[in-house]
């Protein structure tokens, strides 16, 4: 996922996005959507129509598809959701650091 032209938003808390996430992610809690949103618009408004991978803690988490409807409400129109979440993800970079 680590490309300039995606953005990797993690929807989950703050203090847990402190505590740990996929590399190069900004943070954009859904339960601070707003506040948070305004720190990053300048970064995120460079282009409206850039892929924007959205996640939150795995499976059964909402927050990212509320975020990702936030972002659409605001005119964003490619933002996509990462359904395994901080879960698949910790898992399968473990596994990949075990096999190396």
């Amino acid at each position: 996922i680590g490309s300039e032209s995606v953005v990797v938003v993690d929807a989950r808390h703050e203090a847990i996005f402190a505590v740990g996430h996929i590399p190069n992610a900004i943070s954009l809690p859904r339960s601070s959507f707003n506040e948070a949103y305004n720190r990053l618009k300048t970064t995120l408004e460079e282009d409206r129509d850039r892929l924007i991978v959205i996640y939150c803690s795995g499976p059964e988490c909402m927050d990212s598809y509320l975020v990702k409807m936030g972002l659409e409400n605001l005119g964003y129109t490619n933002a996509k959701v990462y359904k395994g979440g901080w879960e698949e993800w910790s898992r399968l970079s473990s596994m990949i650091s075990v096999h190396r």
